[in-house]
C-alpha cells in the first residue's frame, strides 16, 4: 500500500483510552485526511463548512464504542 500521505508520527500509547486520547486521535485523523491530495477534496465536498460540527460527532461516536459512553 502506498498512501498519498506521510506515515504519522509514533506517538506514546496510551495505557487506557479516555475523552482526551480519543480527541486526539479523531481530530488527528481528520487533519491527516484533510492534507491528504486524495482523499481531502472528497471528505470537503461532504464537510464544507461542517467541520466544527462533524468532528465532535465523531468523537462522541468513537467515545461511545470504545468507553460505552452514553452522551
Amino acid at each position: 500500500m502506498n498512501p498519498s500521505f506521510p506515515a504519522a508520527p509514533v506517538v506514546e500509547r496510551a495505557a487506557e483510552p479516555t475523552e482526551a486520547n480519543i480527541h486526539e486521535l479523531v481530530y488527528g485523523f481528520y487533519d491527516r485526511v484533510r492534507a491528504d491530495a486524495l482523499l481531502g477534496p472528497v471528505f470537503e465536498a461532504k464537510l464544507a463548512g461542517r467541520w466544527d460540527e462533524h468532528l465532535p460527532k465523531m468523537c462522541t461516536f468513537w467515545g461511545s464504542l470504545v468507553l460505552g459512553a452514553k452522551q
